[in-house]
């Protein structure tokens, strides 16, 4: 994206360029000997102004000047005395360019580059209007500073452009005297293009869309950088840094992208999503477009979030091997994780933003090569778990089994043999792998034409009801595939001390584990009795997305994050409340107090 001062400054009109100033100023052009000049672009004659040499110096009308900046759609004004140029692409000197007198301001993006420019206000020859001209050095050394190379004989100003620099979406940003140039101010605008003086496209600028996730970011990218980045965007994320940095370090996969995506979906400051403030789901997971927030996981913290992020697409979307594998980089994803044909390319102007903002570019990230030997994960073989204890919850009645709800050894059993819907033709799922599995036909996890006749011939042969080509809880059983460990009855009380993000029935779920069960059990089977969510009044941001925990004597001991999990009686006393949660580094039990004035809480299941 463009600076804002590029797009806050105006082109400035030759009403302005040639206003009549005081006649104080006002210099007679009998004055001096004004001679013909040209002033040309590669070659090309674009105008020929008078000019006149004074002092030993040539001076040219600015009004013409602009005139080529306007062709190569460099936007500028001039009020008579202060000219300002806006660019992205300024190379100014670090020291401001000064004479001994004058009164003329050369500005590069509201930047003071030449000040105390002499002028000399006179008649034009060719309009008879009062005109400023200035001397033709400090012109030569303000385009060399934008990027333009420029010759002057005396008699011809013969500005030499050779390569135009354009955002992937077509628009000019500026033009260069060589291609070194252009690429250099390209650098910033990852996918754009520099086109030589034919149209032809001579570079393009590498993209975060082709970037290799599974390599981990330059390290400029820090948790401190990180949390800088989210308070500026003043986001419910900020003080997760860490987290990132941990998710990154664990699966192998690109910190700038994770901070990215969570961006996109979640929004900042007072457009933050539903479902990051209800469910603390930063990603979008299982959020389908029919029924999104209905749809959409739900997660025990923000933090979990992100752990668990990064391990779904480590392992669903970027290994080779996996289930949704094209390649591993934006456009790879953008196959098989978004409806919007524009995700990829959201999230790389959002990658570019925060490159931007620790002083890098696509530069210095790992390109795709199907060569490349990335990283191995070390935490790759089972998804992070939530440690919650003191959690009570009790167990009601499944949709389908009734009183007796079936319990698993682990979630991923749970996710893949748990009958959670009537499967039919359009499905997919693991549900509908394990079926093909069963039925000895292609296990691809798609529900289509062959696996509904494989169906069919099943029921037919094993004389069973329900509605042909359609998967009921009868023809699942017959079938052995709910495969439970054990049965626990509704109205059973038991004490979850884990929490893990899985799937029922194509829909994305939590599992709960219960030691004395010594077994998992599906969100949707139980109703926790005593879990809350840390919360605050209105719309989480930056300034207090964390939530001070305090001890009996009021001193602070820490910090939860708004929308963490706690074990709590919700009873208010003396303005704060009691609340427990584990240490997920340890796996400890910690207490604390949070106060009333600063955060709530808000039930688990309400």
């Amino acid at each position: 994206m463009l600076n804002a001062k590029w797009t806050a400054i105006a082109v400035g009109s030759a009403a302005v360029v040639c206003s009549v100033l005081s006649p104080k100023v006002t210099v007679n052009a009998a004055n001096f000997a004004m001679q013909t000049k040209s002033i040309q672009l590669n070659g090309e004659v674009l105008s020929r102004p008078s000019g006149f040499v004074y002092q030993g110096t040539t001076y040219l009308p600015v009004f013409y000047v602009q005139q080529l900046l306007n062709s190569l759609k460099l936007q500028n004004k001039w009020n008579g005395s202060v000219w300002q140029i806006a660019t992205p692409f300024a190379n100014q000197p670090s020291s401001t360019l000064k004479t001994k007198s004058g009164s003329v301001v050369i500005e590069i993006n509201q930047k003071v580059f030449a000040a105390h420019v002499q002028k000399v206000v006179t008649a034009d020859p060719s309009s008879h209007k009062n005109t400023t001209f200035i001397p033709i050095w400090y012109i030569i050394q303000t385009l060399q500073a934008i990027g333009l190379q420029s010759t002057w004989n005396g008699a011809a100003w013969n500005v030499k452009v050779s390569d135009s620099d354009y955002t992937k979406t077509g628009t000019l940003l500026g033009s260069f005297s060589t291609l070194a140039d252009a690429k250099a101010a390209l650098a910033q605008y990852p996918g754009g293009t520099v086109r030589d003086v034919n149209g032809q496209t001579v570079w393009t600028e590498p993209s975060f869309v082709d970037v290799d996730l599974r390599y981990p970011a330059p390290s400029d990218v820090t948790a401190a950088a990180i949390d800088k980045y989210l308070t500026a965007h003043n986001s419910l994320m900020a003080g997760l840094g860490s987290v990132f940095m941990e998710a990154q370090a664990k699966y192998d996969v690109d910190a700038n992208y994770l901070v990215s995506h969570a961006l996109e979906e979640t929004g900042s400051g007072g457009s933050v999503s539903e479902i990051a403030l209800k469910k603390n789901n930063l990603f979008g997971y299982g959020a389908f477009d029919a029924n999104a927030t209905a749809d959409a996981g739900t997660f025990p913290s923000e933090a979990y979030a992100i752990l668990f992020q990064a391990w779904e697409v480590r392992n669903d979307y970027l290994n080779p091997d996996s289930s949704h594998y094209t390649k591993p980089t934006l456009a790879g994803m953008a196959a098989n994780y978004a409806s919007d044909p524009e995700w990829a390319n959201k999230i790389n102007n959002l990658m570019d933003q925060f490159a931007i903002d620790v002083g890098d570019t696509v530069q210095s990230y790992h390109p795709y090569d199907p060569s490349n030997q990335p990283p191995v994960p070390i935490g790759v073989t089972s998804p992070p778990v939530y440690i919650l204890s003191g959690m009570s919850a009790t167990v009601k009645v499944d949709p389908f089994y009734g009183d007796h709800v079936p319990v698993y050894s682990s979630a991923g059993l749970g996710h893949q043999h748990m009958f959670g819907r009537v499967l039919k033709q359009g499905d997919q799922g693991d549900d509908v792998q394990t079926l093909q599995q069963a039925l000895g036909i292609t296990a691809d996890g798609q529900f289509g034409a062959q696996t509904a006749q494989a169906v069919e011939s099943y029921q037919s042969a094993h004389n069973l009801g329900g509605t042909p080509g359609q998967v009921d809880l009868a023809m699942w059983n017959s079938l052995n595939l709910t495969q439970a460990q054990a049965t626990v009855q509704s109205g059973t009380t038991v004490g979850p001390d884990e929490i893990v993000q899985g799937m029922v029935g194509g829909q994305v779920t939590e599992w709960y584990h219960v030691p004395s069960l010594n077994a998992w059990v599906n969100a949707n089977d139980i109703v926790l009795n005593n879990v809350y969510r840390v919360a605050v009044s209105g719309t989480p941001k930056a300034a207090n997305a964390s939530i001070p925990v305090l001890n009996a004597q009021g001193k602070n001991i820490g910090s939860l994050h708004v929308g963490d999990y706690v074990v709590s009686d919700d009873q208010f006393t003396s303005g704060r409340v009691a609340v427990q949660w584990n240490n997920q580094a340890t796996g400890a039990a910690e207490t604390g107090y949070i106060s009333a004035e600063i955060a709530n809480l808000v039930k688990v299941d309400e």
